[in-house]
């Protein structure tokens, strides 16, 4: 079974949020919303594009933030496209200053090709490896120093 990646609250001291990429719907928003419930503070990621990485629109991201807002969540919105270098990277430092640390990095975004194998090209994967993989890297690489002994 996987280790729970935030410590029950009663373990825990104030060790500021958890950042969530892919934060807006599928995965994401549920570990979002799983945390939420456990009053984690949270930095919500997303760029808002559809799962092909199409048409960017920030608003699902704000209304998701939102409820969790009136639902009693503190909550960070980002509408930022994490496969910019450096992105992550900024996104740990925002969220280290406005809360004072960090608990958790949980990197659910995702994006997928709609094309057959056989039809694949380098250039199809380049935008797929940026945000699944090279991003989560830049995001666990920037989060390491910033997390509690043991996290």
């Amino acid at each position: 079974m996987p280790r729970d990646p935030v410590k029950p609250e009663s373990e825990r001291s104030d060790q500021g949020a958890a950042i969530v990429t892919g934060a807006a719907r599928g995965i994401g928003r549920a570990v979002a919303e799983a945390l939420a419930a456990r009053s984690v503070p949270l930095a919500l990621v997303d760029s808002g594009v559809s799962l092909t990485g199409e048409n960017p629109d920030p608003n699902e991201l704000e209304a998701f933030g939102e409820s969790l807002r009136k639902g009693g969540a503190t909550v960070a919105v980002h509408h930022a496209d994490i496969a910019v270098a450096g992105t992550t990277t900024r996104i740990v430092e925002q969220t280290v200053e406005r809360f004072g640390g960090l608990q958790a990095a949980i990197a659910c975004a995702g994006i997928r090709v709609e094309r057959s194998v056989q039809k694949l090209t380098p250039a199809d994967i380049g935008p797929t490896m940026q945000t699944q993989f090279l991003a989560s890297v830049e995001l666990v690489c920037a989060s390491a120093q910033h997390m509690p002994e043991g996290g």
